[in-house]
């Protein structure tokens, strides 16, 4: 799913898998660990605990500079 609406925001994807949920938010000429922060911030994790699944949110960064990913971080939430 791309642009996921949530309560306190919006999360630009959410990948459903039948053990995990990911939270994806990308930045673009910041940091990986800002967009990460984002999604812990504003707990976009809530909508998905209901479903009993190990929720893991990912960061990543794109550069304008190089035109690809810049880096990326994860976290257990």
């Amino acid at each position: 799913e791309s642009e996921v609406c949530l309560s306190d925001g919006r999360s630009d994807a959410v990948v459903h898998t039948k053990t995990h949920t990911f939270i994806f938010e990308f930045k673009l000429d910041e940091s990986p660990e800002i967009a990460l922060q984002q999604i812990i911030y504003k707990d976009y994790a809530q909508a998905f605990r209901h479903n009993n699944k190990e929720i893991i949110g990912i960061g990543i960064n794109f550069t304008t500079e190089k035109r690809n990913i810049d880096g990326w971080v994860s976290q257990f939430l």
